[in-house]
């Protein structure tokens, strides 16, 4: 059994399938022999068609119906719990998502759902690898590879014979469909071998664990990178020596402090982005997983458990706002909160948008614009385009950031769309008319799969109150300055700033939050973030210089706003914060 606590549940119920289907061929959800080489010689002729498969949800079920229509109940309920393991160990889309397209499925045969596919949905609520756009995009070539491969299986006689070898095995399913490099393939053999295959999906990243370790440890892993085999085994022996290394924690290469491979595999893709672009094929590419072990390591001073909280109210609530003094990483949070709730780090997934006072609704979400031939034409803004495409792509989820949402007039610049924020209202049958419509009858609701995100900064004296609507639609969350152990070691650690140094910065910096908390006429709100003493890049040569630099251009001057009309008090301040360590 895999070291992976999260995949208990998991592999109990893969090794459920591996008995009743694999071994018996039998079926997880009902009373019959269902995985057969008959009725896998069926599905394969889905495939005999010239036309491919749809890349959206709905147009490839859609498609998938009218290939089905002509076949047996059988066919379609084996679809379905093809289904089941296609989506067992991944994390999108959503539970609710899986299930209804297992049911929907099923459905097609005319036959009721046992009741036993309950036991077998709970499973599906959360999976262990983040799912790689490809992987769902082209998910007809995944089932291409699953039915291919189990077509073969079937016709074998020595079927259990072969899974007690897991390095046979392998090197038997590298044999079956060559027309693709399938993700399913890496899937398939966690769950049948998990104490020796990983659960990573593309195979670009086990490589890269194998490279990455082979240059940190100046040894020979890979003999063969072009033999997936031969990479498996590489990695399988990284684990042991890393589990050998650390008795005490998890390794999980996406954790750290074992995903340091990652930052390497992101600088390469970078250096290369020119000479993929001049490739004529397409090409299938995963962006990087993104989790709150990824906020974490690149700078995020919150406790592990605060932010699990913070991302769970984003996707219960939908719409979030980071609000607080300046200088608390509002900005910064947001963007990675967008990614981890995404689940990998894509940027065109995320579309940053600014508000100031003279935006409004007719720029946010859809108004009459100047066009070149002296005429208007009714454009969407950036919001109605991210619902667009969120609505096109409902097996991923999207997210809109708002800079100072209050610096504008929220209410105004939603309008309507304002109630259709609300995570309840979410779905088609809540949708609403809005103020220019560009056909008869059109109506538009928010997609369930598109995060609206907020910052807001509290001490900003041009603002105006939240509007108590807006309030009631959104999660609201505070951040603080944060001086304490875990800002001390990142920044030792990432800046090589003497810690002892550090241990200063914070008392003075926590002094004079606390006089500004003190003072009444400013407030807690007024309060400098740590952002300010938080160096953005590479190793700081002299701490003291980069401190004196930090107070003079940056706390100074903000400090010269608070107290405007007690200069003594400002210089009194600054001293404070500059007196010889």
């Amino acid at each position: 059994m895999s070291k992976l606590k999260s995949a208990e549940a998991i592999l109990a119920a893969a090794e459920k399938w591996k008995q009743l289907c694999l071994l018996d061929g039998g079926s997880l959800f009902a009373q019959k022999l269902l995985w057969t080489r008959k009725n896998f010689n069926q599905l394969r002729t889905i495939f005999d068609e010239n036309a491919g498969w749809p890349r959206n949800a709905s147009q490839f079920y859609k498609e998938l119906k009218r290939r089905l229509y002509p076949f047996p109940p059988e066919a379609k309920q084996l679809w379905a719990e093809m289904t089941w393991i296609f989506y067992l160990i991944v994390n999108n889309p959503n539970q609710e998502k899986k299930i209804e397209h297992i049911k929907m499925v099923w459905e097609w045969s005319e036959v009721e759902l046992p009741d036993a596919t309950e036991t077998l949905s709970a499973v599906l609520k959360q999976g262990i690898v983040n799912t790689p756009q490809p992987y769902i995009q082209y998910r007809g070539r995944e089932f291409r590879f699953i039915i291919t491969t189990m077509f073969n299986w079937f016709s074998l006689e020595d079927r259990k014979s072969l899974l007690t070898d897991r390095w046979r095995f392998a090197d038997w399913l590298d044999n079956q469909d060559h027309r693709e490099n399938r993700h399913f393939r890496h899937a398939f053999l966690f769950l049948l071998f998990p104490d020796s295959f990983e659960p990573i999906l593309p195979e670009e990243n086990k490589k890269a664990i194998v490279l990455f370790y082979a240059k940190k440890w100046n040894e020979d892993l890979l003999t063969n990178d072009e033999d997936s085999v031969a990479i498996d085994k590489a990695l399988l022996k990284i684990r042991k020596r890393l589990e050998a290394e650390h008795p005490d924690e998890e390794v999980n290469f996406y954790i750290s402090p074992f995903n340091k491979w990652r930052s390497t595999t992101e600088d390469d893709q970078h250096s290369q982005d020119n000479e993929t672009l001049s490739v004529p094929e397409v090409r299938e590419t995963t962006p990087p997983f993104y989790s709150i072990d990824n906020i974490l390591t690149e700078g995020c001073f919150l406790e592990r458990e605060k932010l699990e909280t913070i991302l769970q109210r984003l996707r219960d609530k939908k719409n979030l706002i980071l609000q607080g003094p300046p200088g608390t990483g509002k900005t910064w949070l947001a963007k990675k909160l967008a990614f981890a709730a995404i689940g990998e780090r894509d940027e065109d997934k995320i579309r940053p948008v600014q508000f100031h006072p003279n935006l409004s609704y007719e720029d946010f979400v859809r108004g009459w614009r100047p066009s070149g031939d002296g005429k208007l034409d009714l454009l969407d803004g950036p919001f109605l385009q991210m619902i667009n495409t969120a609505k096109d792509d409902p097996e991923s989820e999207y997210a809109i950031i708002i800079e100072e949402i209050n610096r504008g007039n929220p209410a105004q610049i939603f309008g309507e769309m304002l109630t259709l924020l609300e995570s309840d209202k979410r779905n088609e049958t809540e949708a609403l008319e809005l103020s220019y419509r560009k056909r008869e009858g059109e109506r538009v609701y928010i997609p369930e799969n598109l995060y609206v995100i907020g910052t807001m900064n509290v001490a900003d004296r041009s603002i105006a109150m939240v509007d108590f609507a807006l309030r009631r639609r959104f999660a609201f969350v505070d951040l603080e300055p944060i001086f304490g152990s875990i800002w001390r070691d990142w920044v030792h650690d990432q800046c090589k700033i003497d810690e002892g140094f550090l241990l200063q910065v914070a008392e003075r910096m926590n002094a004079l939050n606390e006089q500004i908390a003190g003072d009444s006429n400013l407030g807690a709100q007024f309060r400098v973030g740590h952002s300010y003493v938080t160096p953005s890049a590479g190793e700081i040569d002299n701490s003291h210089e980069w401190f004196k630099q930090v107070v003079a251009t940056e706390i100074g001057p903000l400090l010269d706003e608070y107290w405007f009309d007690a200069p003594d008090t400002v210089q009194e301040a600054k001293k404070k914060l500059l007196e010889e360590f």
